[in-house]
C-alpha cells in the first residue's frame, strides 16, 4: 500500500490543479462578462445621446417653425442656440462610438454632415435679427437661395429614429448576452468547487 504521506501529496497536488484550472476558466468568465456588461453600459450611453439628439431635432423645428411664422427674434435665438447644442452632442456621441469600422459610425458622420448643412442655413436671417447694432432688425437684401433646413431635418429625424431602432435591438442582445455570461460564470464557479472538492476526497480515497 502506498504510504500516507504519499497519499495527502497525491492528493494536495491534484487539488491544486484542478483548483489552477478552474481559476483560469473562472478569470476567462469574468474577463468576459465584464465585456459584454461594458458594452451595455456603451449601448445605454449611446441611446441616450440619441434620445436627446431626437429632442434638440425637435427643438430646431419648432424654432424654425416659429420664426418662419412670427419672424420674432426670440425664435431664431433659439434656433441658434438648439443648432450649437445639436452640433455639440454628435461630438459627443462620437467620442463614445470611437471605432471607425463600427457600422454606427456610418450614421454618426451622416449626422456631423446634415448638422453642417443645417449650420449654413439661416445665417443671413440670423444676422438680420441678432445684428443689435442698427437698433433693431435690419432687412435682408435677399433671401436665401435655397432653404433646405425643413428637409434636412426630416433626413436627421429619419436617420436618428433608425439609429435608435437598432441600439434599442442591439441593447436587448446584449443584456440577454450579459445575463448569460453571469450564469455561466456562477455555474463555472459553484459547480467547479464543488467538483473540486468530490474529485480530491476520491483521489486521496483511491490514491
Amino acid at each position: 500500500l502506498m504510504p500516507l504521506k504519499f497519499k495527502i501529496a497525491g492528493a494536495s497536488f491534484g487539488t491544486l490543479i484542478l483548483f489552477v484550472i478552474l481559476i483560469v476558466v473562472s478569470l476567462q468568465s469574468l474577463t468576459t462578462m465584464q465585456e459584454t456588461n461594458t458594452w451595455v453600459e456603451e449601448t445605454f450611453r449611446v441611446i441616450s445621446s440619441g434620445r436627446k439628439l431626437e429632442r434638440l431635432v425637435a427643438d430646431l423645428a419648432a424654432g424654425k417653425q416659429g420664426y418662419e411664422i412670427t419672424k420674432r427674434k426670440e425664435f431664431a435665438i433659439a434656433y441658434l442656440k438648439t443648432r450649437s447644442e445639436l452640433a455639440a452632442e454628435i461630438v459627443a456621441l462620437r467620442r463614445i462610438v470611437r471605432d471607425p469600422e463600427d457600422d454606427r459610425a456610418r450614421v454618426i458622420v451622416e449626422l456631423v454632415k446634415l448638422s453642417g448643412s443645417l449650420h449654413q442655413w439661416g445665417k443671413e436671417i440670423a444676422d438680420a435679427e441678432l445684428d443689435t447694432g442698427s437698433g433693431g432688425r435690419r432687412p435682408l437684401a435677399q433671401a436665401p437661395a435655397e432653404d433646405r433646413s425643413a428637409k434636412l431635418i426630416t433626413e436627421m429625424r429619419q436617420e436618428l429614429r433608425l439609429f435608435l431602432d437598432d441600439e434599442s435591438r442591439m441593447l436587448t442582445a446584449r443584456q440577454a448576452e450579459a445575463s448569460r455570461m453571469v450564469l455561466r460564470t456562477w455555474n463555472i464557479i459553484v459547480w467547479g468547487t464543488l467538483g473540486v472538492m468530490v474529485i480530491s476526497i476520491l483521489m486521496a480515497i483511491l490514491l
